[in-house]
């Protein structure tokens, strides 16, 4: 059998980091369908906050199992991923924070609303 020496630099071993960015991203997608079934849930679209408030903390995890990032770093010693991922992060929650006191996007309104339409119509 054909095999590369253990000293070679492309054998060296690595984690299965697609792997983990798959099985995340399912756990995620299940967290956010879980979310946006509960009661938790106050406006629409708050689950494409939650995902992109959960998934840069997962991306960031993973980056730093990455063996190929090459060295093309903003902040310190994080990636331009792990740095992008704090902007998103930060802008989400702020998003959210902000729906949240403002009351903006409430579903009761939106649906006190329709039904107000529907009954004019009529």
């Amino acid at each position: 059998m054909h095999k590369i020496a253990n000293t070679a630099a492309h054998s060296l071993p690595v984690y299965p980091t697609q792997l983990m960015h798959s099985s995340v991203a399912v756990l995620l997608a299940v967290i956010v369908w879980l979310y946006g079934r509960s009661r938790l849930k106050r406006n629409r679209g708050d689950e494409i906050l939650l995902l992109g408030m959960l998934y840069p903390w997962a991306r960031f995890a993973v980056e730093f199992l990455r063996g190929d990032n090459k060295p093309e770093y903003l902040f310190g010693s994080l990636t331009i991923s792990q740095s992008v991922g704090i902007f998103v992060f930060i802008g989400c929650l702020a998003v959210f924070a902000f729906r949240r006191w403002k009351g903006l996007g409430k579903m009761e309104q939106q649906a006190s609303k329709s039904e107000n339409t529907a009954e004019n119509a009529k």
